[in-house]
């Protein structure tokens, strides 16, 4: 058993999508998030962000330079990054959760920030979870795909 487990470790294994969840996102009487991401490899990547409340349903959230959106998308070169932020500026607080998809290998933080007049800003930055999808194979098909297997 052993053997095999060693064998099919050592098998190209290709990356469909990356998923990211990002816990919680938060804009308005006086909060705001940023989220960085960034691709980790020399090739190409789209990265696609959508909002939820915490009922489940799309959130729209007031974007810098987007407008009131309930996803994002960007297109990035190799060991590139970007950022999006919320505006920060409504009285009403708007909080949900993200969901990012990728087509390569990303990563990312998502930062907090609280600011109450007279008081030092507040932060708070969190990693991206990630959760790869790669393709189930079975253990004939790994067994029969190894080099020079009988």
């Amino acid at each position: 058993m052993r053997l095999v487990l060693a064998l099919l470790s050592l098998l190209p294994v290709t990356v469909q999508a990356v998923t990211f969840s990002i816990p919680q996102v938060v804009d308005g009487a006086g909060w705001k998030t940023t989220l960085t991401v960034f691709v980790r490899s020399g090739r190409n990547a789209r990265v696609d962000i959508q909002f939820f409340g915490n009922d489940g349903k799309p959130l729209t959230l007031p974007i810098v330079g987007r407008g009131p959106v309930s996803s994002v998308q960007a297109n990035l070169g190799p060991f590139d990054s970007a950022t999006f932020e919320t505006e920060g500026t409504g009285a009403t607080l708007l909080e949900g959760w993200a969901h990012v998809e990728s087509d390569n290998e990303i990563g990312g933080v998502s930062v907090f920030r609280s600011r109450v007049p007279g008081q030092p800003d507040s932060e708070g930055a969190v990693p991206l979870t990630v959760t790869f999808r790669v393709p189930a194979i079975t253990l004939t098909e790994a067994i029969e795909s190894w080099p020079n297997a009988p």
